[in-house]
């Protein structure tokens, strides 16, 4: 192959390679490529773990899943090929580490290799800069010239790379499913605007407030109520509001700019009314001291001043609300808030109940 045949070829493999959209969709391109360029009669992507140097993803082609655990099982750790690229990052054939007589009468290849007639096998690092992150494996019964060595070791820089912006990708989502899973089960009303991108999310307990406030689920009442924030830094609002039951009450709207500025927090927390309170059919559920631990929940105290004012461990405290959630059918204190915001105010309170 002339040095101007290769470069095309190279290219070709790279923009192959380089739409890859996922993992498995990289070893399918790599794998065709290497079908295509070395033509082997059997071939492999390992992607292995950087700590134990064990396989965390294989794909393969024409070789059975006998043989692939056989591998794994009696061939990896005496594999001199792996041996060499692993030491050495470099791309190599068995038949320049040994003589052929010398290979077809190891252990390893009559215990292993045999199965599958391969008498030359070639491999080659996935490198992503320093970082090694897997192996190309080929196996044929002829001969592998230096131009296909040189090719493997290209694909296996090609693929390492593509390889490594995959894995930073798949970080970034599962660390971006995990903030989306903290946010929505955060016990804080928090609303999150990306101006940039023109997104808003509100987590439960955001709705949860907004549901106890009468018109808020018009889509110009949280505009209105954003658009009064400091475009360029912090802010607090108290903005005067009707509760769902009638009852007039004060909505807390504290915003703060994320370093970027693309990107608002809003954090909401509900004045409730000291009036309110658990109707009396759904106090009557709960024991006289789960009924004193929601109210003063329901007036906005955190588990510790809770635990200060009725002389009890933050422990307690959790253990009560989360018995009193239970029996009141709901899973948070924004939840508990709701419940009683929602109701209209009558003679149906927690007033004149056994303590």
């Amino acid at each position: 192959m002339s040095s101007g045949t290769q470069a095309t070829t190279i290219i070709d493999a790279a923009s192959a390679i380089a739409g890859a959209t996922d993992l498995d969709d990289l070893s399918e391109r790599t794998l065709d490529v290497m079908d295509k360029l070395i033509v082997p009669q059997r071939s492999a992507l390992y992607v292995l773990d950087t700590t134990t140097r064990r396989p965390t993803h294989v794909a393969a082609r024409d070789v059975s899943d006998y043989f692939l655990a056989v591998y794994e099982e009696v061939g990896r750790d005496r594999d001199p090929v792996l041996h060499h690229v692993l030491r050495h990052r470099t791309a190599i054939d068995s038949d320049s580490l040994m003589s052929r007589r010398a290979w077809l009468d190891a252990a390893y290849y009559r215990e292993v290799l045999r199965m599958h007639r391969v008498n030359v096998a070639l491999q080659a690092p996935l490198l992503s800069g320093a970082d090694l992150l897997g192996t190309l494996n080929v196996g044929d019964v002829r001969r592998f010239d230096a131009g296909d060595i040189a090719l493997i070791g290209a694909l296996g820089r090609l693929a390492g790379s593509m390889l490594q912006a995959i894995i930073g990708q798949n970080a970034a989502l599962r660390e971006r499913d995990q903030l989306r899973t903290a946010l929505e089960l955060s016990d804080e009303a928090i609303i999150v605007t990306d101006h940039h991108h023109a997104r808003r999310r509100s987590n439960a307990a955001a709705r949860a407030v907004l549901d106890a406030i009468d018109g808020a689920d018009e889509p110009a009442f949280l505009e209105d109520l954003l658009s009064g924030t400091a475009p360029r830094g912090n802010s607090v609002m108290r903005v005067p509001v009707t509760l769902a039951s009638g009852d007039p009450s004060e909505l807390h709207v504290r915003s703060v700019r994320c370093d970027d500025r693309s990107v608002m927090l809003t954090y909401l927390r509900l004045e409730v009314p000291a009036k309110l309170a658990l109707p009396a059919h759904l106090a009557r559920a709960l024991s006289p001291r789960e009924r004193q631990v929601t109210e003063l929940a329901i007036r906005g105290l955190h588990d510790a001043e809770i635990a200060d004012q009725l002389y009890l461990s933050k422990h307690t405290v959790k253990e009560y609300l989360r018995n009193a959630y239970k029996k009141l059918s709901i899973s948070s204190r924004l939840e508990l808030v709701s419940l009683v915001a929602s109701r209209p105010t009558d003679a149906a309170t927690s007033e004149g109940l056994p303590t």
